[in-house]
């Protein structure tokens, strides 16, 4: 992530000449959410969609290995 940090300043730090100090202001309120200007989000586990494309697709799988053995 620094080293993105450090190519964007290279190549765009001249259109904000503060830009170093203000990615170090938004990296340490980024460990601490209560002096940031937004608000935490809990995301959940995957849905169960995306659960149940996972499980035919490994059932699809396991059947056409299978079919293949003599």
């Amino acid at each position: 992530m620094l080293a993105g940090l450090t190519m964007n300043d290279r190549h765009y730090g001249h259109l904000a000449r503060d830009g170093h100090e203000q990615a170090i202001k938004l990296l340490d309120t980024f460990t601490n959410v209560k002096l940031a200007d937004v608000h935490a989000v809990h995301v959940g586990r995957m849905s169960r969609t995306g659960l149940a494309a996972n499980v035919d697709n490994e059932k699809v799988r396991l059947s056409r290995r299978q079919a293949e053995a003599p």
